[in-house]
């Protein structure tokens, strides 16, 4: 930098109006900026919500230039914007702990994949972009973290052959953290508490065992788009420095329910309980194995995938199986009652009008009842207000509609009633799809999304600006 070879204050200032430029009017919510790699009009950003937007070599050079900021001035803000930009513009652009597999850009548009852009995914011996390059340059810079779930743990190492010695500790205290609830203490003594956006300043002789232990709570807000006044509704939800993407394949419309609410008013934890309720239903079929897929609502028996994990296939194929009233009653024991929910509708389920609903009304509750098949370990799912009256999948091919069958259809095709009692049979298998650590339900217009972290996902649809609705 040519502040850093002359000593020229004027050269400071100009990276300083460029990095606060780009920022207040070019961003996205995960840091990185740029469509189709340019800059265009300010604040224009509600338009370019596609798929080629945020360029990735773009993000490592501001990251660049935030770092050099920071030093120069130590202010706060630039350290945020490169926490901020690390966890969501770098670590999104890699597939998963896939080496080698990156994107060019990172897709901001509603409904989106990092899979489905002019670009797609690179591969790691055949592509080999600009992109690539940085993109490798930015991950080294993880290194001087270590993670302990659920803390960040930086370490600093000194020689044991060195005497006390007296030192000033800047330590950041984030934006997006509190002072209500925050506590800072050294050696198990409280430190006077400082406000978010400001450095906690020890000054101390530091002995071998010192303690420093900061406690930071940590919330979720919502950003708007930087655009017009009337683009004002287009927000991005984040948990603190974590962006949220909701996995949705199109619909973004969020209920909030008045212009003064919180987002903790529409925006709930998912239990950590509710991870050992998920699971895969599965039948066989001449020879394939069809599972139960929930997309927008809409029940059909799908081929089972070969690949699980991150795409939409997984997601729309993993249900939560929560528990109604039996004393000690786990996901999917037999003779439980239940309410089968799709995984990225949390908060829904499905009714026994074959549709997904918000109310949890007794069509809903389903009886988990043995197999109709007699096969060991297969169950079948009763409705509890049609007794008589199963969930029948049949998945034979590839998209056939789930029915309810009730006695009279049982002995259709001449088989004696086999047919329907495999069809109306599942076997219960692992899950497709697990949550995410940090996972959220929020309420929505028409339906609910499940909010994760975007740089977790990997193929899935997803959305990151949400058009807020009161």
């Amino acid at each position: 930098m040519r502040y850093e070879v002359t000593g020229d204050p004027l050269y400071k200032e100009i990276a300083a109006f460029f990095m606060d430029t780009v920022n207040s009017s070019h961003a996205y919510a995960t840091g990185g900026t740029s469509v189709n790699e340019f800059w265009s009009d300010p604040k224009r950003l509600a338009e370019n919500l596609n798929t080629e937007t945020q360029e990735s070599c773009t993000t490592y050079n501001m990251l660049k230039v935030s770092r050099h900021l920071f030093r120069w001035t130590k202010e706060i803000a630039y350290a945020d914007y490169y926490e901020r930009a690390l966890i969501n513009g770098v670590l999104s652009i890699q597939r998963g702990r896939d080496p080698g597999v990156m994107i060019y850009m990172l897709p901001q548009g509603p409904g989106s994949s990092k899979a489905r852009s002019y670009h797609k995914w690179g591969t790691p011996y055949d592509s080999f972009w600009c992109c690539y390059g940085t993109g490798i340059e930015s991950f080294s810079k993880l290194g001087i973290f270590r993670s302990q779930t659920p803390y960040l743990q930086v370490s600093l190492s000194v020689s044991s052959k060195t005497v006390s010695q007296f030192a000033i500790l800047n330590v950041r205290i984030p934006t997006w953290t509190s002072f209500s609830g925050a506590k800072a203490t050294l050696n198990d003594k409280d430190l006077e508490l400082i406000s978010p956006g400001t450095f906690l300043t020890i000054s101390k002789k530091w002995d071998s065992g010192d303690r420093l232990s900061l406690q930071l709570p940590i919330h979720l807000q919502t950003e708007a788009i930087k655009d017009r006044p009337e683009y004002a509704s287009i927000q991005a939800i984040l948990f603190g420095p974590f962006l949220l993407a909701g996995l949705t394949t199109g619909d973004w419309d969020a209920k909030t329910g008045g212009a003064t609410a919180a987002p903790s008013d529409w925006i709930t934890p998912v239990p950590p309980e509710s991870d050992s309720q998920l699971v895969t239903l599965v039948q066989e079929s001449g020879g394939k194995g069809f599972v139960l897929s929930a997309v927008n609502g809409s029940l059909t028996m799908q081929e089972r995938p070969k690949d699980g994990g991150g795409t939409d296939a997984a997601v729309h194929e993993t249900f939560r199986l929560i528990p109604q009233g039996s004393p000690g009653a786990g996901a999917m024991n037999s003779t439980a009652s239940v309410m089968l929910e799709p995984l990225d509708m949390p908060g829904m389920v499905v009714t026994d009008k074959l549709t997904v609903s918000a109310e949890k009304s007794s069509g809903a509750l389903l009886d988990v009842v043995p197999g109709l098949d007699g096969s060991p370990g297969s169950v079948s799912l009763e409705l509890r207000a049609r007794l008589g009256c199963f969930l029948v999948g049949g998945g034979r091919r590839r998209g056939k509609k789930v029915e309810i069958g009730c006695g009279g259809v049982r002995k259709r095709g001449g088989d004696g009633g086999a047919g329907f009692r495999r069809a109306a049979s599942f076997t219960r298998a692992e899950p497709l799809r697990r949550y995410h650590p940090v996972s959220f339900a929020a309420r929505g217009v028409r339906r609910s999304f499940l909010l994760e972290p975007l740089f977790t996902l990997r193929d899935e649809s997803y959305t990151i600006y949400f058009n807020l609705v009161a």
